[in-house]
């Protein structure tokens, strides 16, 4: 009975050691799943981050896609649309206008009050029997004077806005002419560019564009402004000419 005893106990000091065993080793195994379910996690957390950084990536490498196409675009063709340059054109007109409009309001006021003077003068003239005309005269010139430099400034300035607004308007027309023109030769030639390469293409549109941008510019090499002066300069002038011509003569 006593050996039967000491094998059982033997036995159940076997079964409790391979008990704490695989307690321990249950235990361990518990810990590397919990870490590896963690790992896991960071995998997955990872994972989405970089799917979501890759579509962002995506979207925004398709945005800039498509302006680099629309860009590609703007610069191939001539611009049919010139809303930007009427823009610009029209607040250019409206500044010229605005800064006319004192100039010109001093140049009808002058010319009125000369008018007006001129009438009473005359007026004057039948009423006093005395009046000794030739003072009235020499004391009106430094009146005149200034009112021919007011008149030659004004009309001066004014003449030159009215010269740019023209020149704009003129523009603003050319414009839409080579628009119309290279958009009509850009479809006409778009059936004929299958065997030619992107960039031989590009390069054929460049072309085009210069050619019609040289004989744009053509129309407005030296046609500049040019103040002849008013009547009254112009006589002096005329008279000046004759005079230093007639001693050579």
């Amino acid at each position: 009975m006593k050996a039967e005893r000491v094998e059982i106990e033997s036995a159940v000091g076997k079964a409790k050691a391979e008990s704490d065993q695989l307690n321990k080793l249950l235990n361990s195994t518990k810990e590397d799943i919990d870490k590896l379910q963690t790992q896991e996690k960071d995998l997955r957390q990872k994972n989405r981050s970089a799917e979501e950084s890759l579509r962002n990536l995506m979207a925004h490498i398709s945005k800039e896609s498509a302006r680099k196409d629309e860009l590609v675009r703007e610069v191939r063709l001539f611009p049919s649309e010139i809303a930007g340059f009427v823009k610009e054109g029209n607040r250019s007109i409206t500044t010229y206008i605005w800064i006319g409009v004192p100039f010109l309001a001093v140049l009808i006021g002058i010319l009125a009050l000369i008018f007006a003077n001129a009438v009473n003068l005359t007026q004057l003239y039948k009423e006093v029997d005395s009046i000794d005309i030739w003072t009235v005269f020499l004391t009106r010139i430094p009146f005149v004077l200034v009112a021919i430099a007011l008149i030659e400034a004004s009309g001066y300035i004014v003449g030159r806005l009215a010269f740019e607004v023209i020149r704009i308007n003129r523009q603003r027309v050319e414009f839409a002419k080579l628009s119309i023109i290279a958009k009509d030769v850009s479809a006409a030639a778009a059936a004929r560019v299958e065997n030619m390469t992107e960039q031989e293409v590009f390069e054929a549109e460049t072309q085009l564009k210069m050619e019609l941008l040289r004989e744009h510019m053509k129309n407005y090499v030296g046609d500049e402004f040019e103040y002849k002066g008013t009547g009254f300069i112009a006589a002096i002038k005329g008279v000046a000419d004759r005079l230093s011509r007639k001693p050579t003569e």
